[in-house]
């Protein structure tokens, strides 16, 4: 779980961000929460195709 500063997009953990009461050292703007969930979905599915397309080169070498 992160938070954010928008202005100048500084991430922070959500144990850092409470630290700061959720807000920015840097600028004193609000912290806000990003959810992560599309771009986590979004990596996993190009590791799976990474293995797969490593798998089957590696598979096709073998064949020769």
């Amino acid at each position: 779980m992160f938070f954010s500063c928008k202005p100048n997009g500084h991430r922070y953990k959500f144990e850092k961000a409470s630290e700061f009461n959720f807000v920015c050292p840097k600028c004193s703007e609000s912290l806000e929460y990003q959810d992560n969930t599309s771009r986590i979905v979004e990596l996993l599915k190009e590791k799976a195709t990474y293995k797969s397309t490593t798998k089957l080169s590696t598979e096709i070498k073998y064949i020769d």
